[in-house]
């Protein structure tokens, strides 16, 4: 919105615009604009540069990967959500880890791979538990 672009420049807050970025492009992909969704996320990532740290990347991959494994690009969402991981786990922030862990688990079973597949409940479990969200590998989509 125009408000959050003006309190944004006036407090040289940029973080708070590429996030509203973020929820902007899971917005597009939940209208089925998924081309359109990734290319924002993508331009997130871009604005972030050599800044790998920060928070609100993790988010962004899981959603690019989302978005290809929509499209059918499933190599490619494998390597977004593995990269959501590893930053993840990096910047020790785990609140996405759980999400992340079960769309790997979409990926590999629209492979084929139900064992990889299988093998991504357990630690999305883990985390869910760890961070008091019981129920919510039980609310992911089938593939």
């Amino acid at each position: 919105s125009s408000e959050l672009r003006q309190f944004t420049e006036q407090y040289n807050l940029d973080w708070i615009a590429l996030l509203d970025r973020v929820f902007s492009a899971g917005a597009l992909a939940s209208e089925g604009k998924l081309a359109e969704s990734t290319a924002l996320a993508r331009s997130v990532i871009t604005a972030a540069g050599p800044n790998r740290t920060v928070v609100w990347l993790q988010p962004t991959y899981l959603q690019i990967g989302r978005n290809l494994r929509e499209l059918g690009l499933l190599d490619d969402a494998l390597d977004a959500l593995q990269t959501a991981l590893h930053l993840a786990i990096a910047t020790q922030s785990y609140l996405s880890c759980s999400r992340i862990h079960m769309e790997i688990a979409s990926v590999y079973w629209s492979m084929g791979d139900q064992e990889a597949a299988l093998a991504e409940i357990n630690p999305a479990a883990e985390y869910a538990n760890r961070l008091g969200m019981r129920d919510h590998p039980r609310r992911v989509p089938a593939p």
